[in-house]
């Protein structure tokens, strides 16, 4: 679905009822629920944007059967600077990974915080500096997977992060 509110404000959507069974894992049950990707913009002025984003989608089980539910709702501003050749994007989201009948009921959650300079060198050159920090928590300190031939030896790992990272991006058209 898109659909142009406004001069203003525009809404782009997929929402899907979903139903997924897994085929592969037999212990594994069943997914049946809402989908949905929405993305909502609104220009109040022509060189700012504000949008609001959020989706809800499964992943696929891991060896101890079940399903991820990942949910995602954000908010981002982008703003134009030197007649549109100069941008400037903040954007946030917020995360959450709802591992769903599994015996160890995990919940994670993740915050995405990134700031983006873009600059339009020539219409077909591009440059982009993203700076990027990224928080995961979980309700559970560890998880054990298992590895090998017959899938009988456990590794423990420690579950959450803080990561930030710095991303130069060119793009070229030829």
């Amino acid at each position: 679905m898109k659909n142009r509110l406004s001069g203003k404000t525009e809404v782009n959507g997929n929402v899907a009822w979903l139903y997924k069974d897994f085929i592969h894992n037999p212990d594994s049950q069943g997914f049946n629920g809402l989908n949905w990707d929405i993305n909502a913009d609104w220009k109040p002025l022509e060189q700012i944007k504000l949008n609001l984003h959020s989706s809800q989608r499964i992943k696929d089980p891991s060896d101890s059967g079940g399903y991820i539910l990942v949910s995602n709702f954000g908010l981002g501003y982008e703003h134009h600077w030197l007649v549109d050749r100069f941008s400037t994007l903040v954007d946030y989201s917020y995360i959450t990974e709802d591992y769903k009948h599994q015996s160890n009921g995990r919940k994670d959650q993740s915050n995405l915080l990134s700031l983006t300079f873009n600059y339009d060198y020539r219409p077909s050159i591009n440059f982009k500096l993203k700076l990027q920090w990224n928080t995961m928590h979980s309700n559970k300190d560890t998880d054990v997977f298992y590895i090998g031939p017959n899938y009988d030896h456990a590794v423990e790992r420690t579950l959450g992060y803080n990561d930030s990272a710095i991303i130069f991006m060119t793009q070229v058209q030829i």
